[in-house]
């Protein structure tokens, strides 16, 4: 494989290391996925940024550039924790609003329960590096940095951003989540292209995986103030709204006039 303008891949080099993921991940769940072992898991989440690491330090391309590691101000990274909680309460209303119509198998739904449950620090620990940890930098680094950052190279960051959405939403195997997963991936997708980073995303993403882990855990009789009839609350799904437009005009306004490109420094 050769390097494409400014030592950066080409796309269809970053596609063949994406298919190459996803091979690789059905070849883990082939073989350990009837496996409920956290560990086994977390080993397959990790898994996911082996092709690409590779590749990119075989190529000899710009490490941060590629993955998309540049620092930002803190005040975006303060911006991207309320719009991630309004983000993750409007995505979590239209996962209910999905379910209502197509409702999830409930073996799926147990054990998606379980491997979120967790019982004593060990195993709270792992989980979050699993779901939280893991989930936010690994899964940031191969979408909106590695190829996120290659489309809007060789393609308008529109169709770079709903192209990568899509990828993320497909490899997160669950047609239930899809739509959910969609538009975080668009939001997520913005966010990357106006910083030139995805260390906004990585607090969103971990952030809304964190508090999907906290309500999984917590009884649902505390959880009253946030259900009403199996949907989100009238009061905190406006407040959701609230949160997710004061972050998003915030972290615009924090990123100037400009959009951010790919080409990162």
């Amino acid at each position: 494989m050769t390097a494409g303008p400014g030592r950066f891949p080409r796309s269809r080099d970053v596609f063949a290391v994406v298919t190459a993921t996803f091979l690789l991940y059905v070849g883990f769940t082939l073989a350990f996925g009837g496996s409920e072992s956290k560990p086994v898991i977390l080993l397959m989440e990790f898994s996911l940024i082996v092709p690409a690491l590779l590749f990119t330090l075989l190529g000899h391309y710009p490490f941060r550039q590629v993955f998309r590691l540049s620092p930002v101000k803190p005040g975006l990274l303060a911006a991207s924790v309320p719009l991630g909680l309004g983000v993750g309460i409007l995505g979590d209303e239209l996962d209910r609003m999905v379910q209502s119509v197509v409702p999830m198998p409930v073996h799926i739904l147990q054990a998606l329960k379980e491997f979120m449950t967790v019982d004593g620090f060990a195993e709270a620990a792992l989980v979050v590096g699993m779901a939280v940890i893991a989930a936010g930098v690994v899964e940031e680094m191969l979408f909106r940095g590695f190829l996120q950052t290659s489309l809007e190279r060789s393609g308008t960051p529109g169709k770079a951003i709903g192209a990568t959405a899509a990828v993320f939403a497909f490899l997160h195997f669950n047609p239930w989540w899809t739509f959910q997963i969609f538009a975080l991936g668009i939001v997520l997708g913005i966010l990357a292209w106006r910083s030139r980073s995805i260390w906004p995303c990585v607090v969103i993403h971990a952030l809304n995986n964190a508090v999907s882990m906290l309500f999984v855990n917590l009884d649902e009789s505390r959880l009253q103030w946030y259900v009403y009839r199996d949907h989100v609350s009238p009061v905190c799904f406006i407040a959701g709204l609230i949160l997710t437009y004061a972050g998003l005009r915030l972290f615009f306004r924090l990123t100037g006039p400009a959009a951010g490109t790919a080409s990162d420094s």
